[in-house]
């Protein structure tokens, strides 16, 4: 097995449809396992962590943290 990391630039309004993608492939492949983090240099601390929860919400991906600079 390999991790492979990939960097996607996505506009707001494309982020959890880009998500719910990533989550249909790793629930159609066994012996997948996507982590996925969240880099918003503009977002404050409360509107990243309101947006990670609203990412475990709608797609049921465990929310592991926020970590700011």
């Amino acid at each position: 097995m390999r991790t492979t990391y990939i960097v996607a630039h996505i506009p707001d309004e494309l982020e959890l449809p880009f998500l719910e993608h990533v989550r249909a492939f790793d629930r159609a492949h066994d012996g997948c396992h996507f982590e996925v983090v969240f880099d918003d240099p503009h977002a404050s601390m409360a509107k990243a962590i309101d947006q990670m929860r609203e990412a475990q919400r709608r797609l049921g991906l465990p929310l592991f943290g926020v970590v700011r600079k």
